[in-house]
C-alpha cells in the first residue's frame, strides 16, 4: 500500500486548473498495514467497510 500511496501523491501534482487536492481518501475492505497506522498526515483519511456503515 505504501507504493500506491506514493503514486497517488505524485499524480495529484498533475491535477491543474480550478481543482486543488485537499484530502486523500483510502478505502480498504481488509484494513491497513502498520505503515498507514503510523502515518501522521491530516490530509489522509483511511476508511474501512465498517466506517461506511456508521
Amino acid at each position: 500500500m505504501k507504493k500506491h500511496f506514493e503514486i497517488l501523491i505524485r499524480r495529484s501534482t498533475l491535477i491543474s486548473g480550478k481543482y486543488r487536492v485537499t484530502k486523500y481518501l483510502f478505502f480498504s475492505l481488509s484494513g491497513y498495514t502498520d505503515w498507514f497506522a503510523d502515518l501522521k498526515d491530516s490530509n489522509v483519511v483511511l476508511l474501512t467497510l465498517e466506517d461506511l456503515y456508521r
